[in-house]
C-alpha cells in the first residue's frame, strides 16, 4: 500500500500529464516576484546556482531560465519530469534535472539559493526535505518557499475541507468534471470581488483573476486532487524551517492567504 506521500506525487504527476502547458501571468517574472515578496529581490539569481524542489511541469523552473542563472537544478519526484524536460527543451539555461523527491538531494555546497514553491505544504513531513536544502546551499545560501496558510483561509477551508475529502478519493475525469463546474462559482466569486470585501478578495483580484480559464481550471483541479495538503499558521511554518536548520527566517502574507518564507544557511555551519 502507497503511504500517503506517495500517493500525492502520484497524483501530481497524474495532473501535470493532463495540465502540461505554462501560460501567460502564470509562467511571468511578475509571478515569481510576487511570490518573494519583500523578502528577496529575484535579480539577486542572476550568476547564480538555484534548484527548484517539485519543479512539476516547470513553471517556476522557466521564470527562473529568464532570469540568467548560472545552473538550474530541477527535482521533480513523478513522472512529470517529462513533461518539465519538454517545456524546458527550448530553454537556453543550464539546466539539470533529478527525478528523485527533494530529501534525496545529494548536492553538499553546491548552491547559491533553493527554491520550493507550492510543495513543502504537500508533503507530510517537510523536515528531511528541508535539511537536504541546507546541506546542498553554500554558506549564507539561501531558502524560499512557498506554503498554504492557515490565518486567511478558514472560511475557504470549512467549504473546501469536507469536498476534498471526497473529491480526493474519486477518479481524475471525475475530479476534472468537478472543476468545470466549480469554475463557473469562481469566475462568478472573482467578478463579485471587484465590488465586495468579501474573503480572499485580494487573491482573487490581484491573483485568481489574471489567469486564463485553463490556469483557473488547474488552480481548481490543484485543491482537489492531491492526497494531502497542510495549511500552516505563521509560527508553525516559521519553526518548521528552523527546525531544519535555517537562520534569520522569515515570513511574509500573500494576498491574504498563504506564506512566503525564507531561511538562511548559517555561514558557521558544520
Amino acid at each position: 500500500m502507497k503511504t500517503i506521500d506517495e500517493r500525492t506525487i502520484q497524483d501530481f504527476g497524474d495532473q501535470w500529464h493532463r495540465f502540461t502547458d505554462n501560460e501567460g501571468y502564470s509562467r511571468s517574472v511578475d509571478a515569481l516576484k510576487d511570490k518573494c515578496g519583500s523578502l528577496m529581490s529575484i535579480e539577486d539569481i542572476r550568476g547564480k546556482d538555484v534548484c527548484e524542489i517539485g519543479a512539476g511541469a516547470g513553471r517556476f523552473t522557466e521564470i527562473l531560465s529568464q532570469l540568467s542563472p548560472k545552473s538550474i537544478l530541477a527535482i521533480e519526484p513523478s513522472k512529470a519530469i517529462s513533461v518539465l524536460q519538454r517545456n524546458m527543451v527550448k530553454s537556453e539555461a543550464n539546466v539539470r534535472y533529478l527525478n528523485a523527491t527533494g530529501e534525496q538531494l545529494d548536492e553538499i555546497e553546491t548552491l547559491d539559493y533553493v527554491f520550493s514553491i507550492g510543495v513543502i505544504h504537500h508533503i507530510t513531513d517537510p523536515v528531511p526535505t528541508l535539511r537536504a536544502a541546507l546541506r546542498a546551499l553554500r554558506p549564507g545560501g539561501r531558502l524560499l518557499i512557498w506554503v498554504y496558510g492557515y490565518e486567511g483561509n478558514q472560511f475557504y477551508l470549512a467549504l473546501v475541507t469536507p469536498l476534498r475529502w471526497v473529491s480526493k478519493r474519486l477518479p481524475h475525469p471525475m475530479v476534472l468534471g468537478l472543476s468545470w463546474v466549480l469554475l463557473i462559482f469562481v469566475e462568478a466569486y472573482i467578478l463579485l470581488c471587484r465590488f465586495l470585501p468579501l474573503p480572499l478578495r485580494d487573491y482573487m483580484v490581484n491573483v485568481m483573476a489574471k489567469f486564463g480559464t485553463n490556469k483557473k481550471l488547474l488552480a481548481i483541479f490543484d485543491q482537489l486532487n492531491p492526497a494531502f495538503a497542510k495549511y500552516y499558521k505563521h509560527d508553525e511554518i516559521i519553526d518548521v524551517v528552523r527546525s531544519a536548520g535555517f537562520v534569520n527566517v522569515k515570513a511574509v502574507e500573500r494576498h491574504g492567504y498563504s506564506w512566503s518564507v525564507i531561511g538562511e544557511k548559517p555561514a558557521d555551519i558544520q
